[in-house]
């Protein structure tokens, strides 16, 4: 009678891998950072920030140096970056990346230099690493969750679903964007960055049919400066409201937005006004998902 107790170690690893969520610490740093711990090439273990908003992976220069060895010329890749700076980088492959139990292999990510003064931080894991992998962040709990097609079955039932639309740059980088409603009445689309410390940023195109007068005491006016040193005019200003479309759980009332000159998105939208609610990105499925 004992064998049918007893179940084979490849039935057993495939019931985990099926049904089990895996729960990752996430620490939320300044209120800003979202900080994950971090297996690379099955035997250095660091913390990367999580960064949606980034596109790929990237490195410190001197956590670069001690992976070199391993690591494979793939390239160069140009583009800009959200505040309008144009990079041109070199993109190197290494062996792997691994955060809780998922595993990635064969990993794009650039040496990016300023990283060195990040004091205790490696790197940048981006939404790239996770477009195999559905994911939820618990920013009350400070959980990161990867999720199982039975979880997401579960999420979806209770959640409001809200498309994503993707900026996938020649398979090298990946951005995901969610429509936002300003004012009860001007839709844009916003990049969803979870690496940015601000609420929300809107491009100045949006002042006229929000009404906006620069010259008005109620915009803060000021110089940006862009890590090359380029100076740009960067404007705040408080929004009455603020709704992500199609859901009822995620709005909020005078927000302070940011209009930065060189923007080259309509808007990006921060973790922070989710702070309170459990989202889930489902990217095979262009989904997010709230609790």
């Amino acid at each position: 009678m004992k064998k049918f107790f007893f179940i084979p170690l490849l039935m057993l690893l495939f019931f985990f891998n099926t049904y089990a969520q895996d729960i990752i610490p996430m620490d939320i740093f300044g209120n800003r950072f979202l900080i994950v711990d971090v297996l690379v090439n099955d035997s250095i273990k660091t913390k990367f920030i999580l960064d949606t908003g980034n596109g790929i992976e990237l490195v410190s220069a001197k956590f670069f140096d001690r992976i070199k060895g391993t690591a494979k010329p793939k390239g160069i890749f140009t583009g800009f970056q959200s505040v309008g700076s144009r990079i041109e980088v070199e993109l190197f492959e290494v062996p792997s990346m691994q955060i809780g139990n998922y595993k990635k292999n064969n990993v794009v990510v650039i040496p990016y230099p300023p990283l060195d003064n990040a004091d205790g931080i490696d790197g940048i894991v981006s939404m790239k690493f996770f477009e195999e992998q559905p994911f939820t962040m618990d920013f009350k709990a400070g959980k990161l969750i990867l999720e199982t097609a039975t979880s997401l079955e579960k999420i979806a039932r209770d959640a409001e679903v809200i498309p994503i639309f993707v900026h996938d740059n020649q398979g090298i980088s990946l951005d995901i964007f969610l429509r936002l409603r300003l004012n009860h009445s001007v839709d844009i689309r916003a990049e969803f960055d979870t690496g940015t410390g601000i609420d929300v940023m809107i491009n100045p195109y949006f002042f006229r049919a929000l009404g906006i007068d620069v010259s008005s005491p109620n915009v803060k006016t000021e110089k940006f400066e862009s890590e090359n040193g380029h100076s740009q005019e960067k404007y705040t200003v408080v929004i009455p409201t603020i709704e992500l479309v199609g859901s009822k759980l995620i709005t909020q009332e005078k927000v302070s937005a940011v209009f930065l000159q060189e923007f080259i998105y309509e808007g990006l939208i921060g973790w922070q006004l989710f702070k309170n609610n459990l989202i889930t990105i489902d990217y095979p499925k262009r989904r997010l998902m709230v609790k």
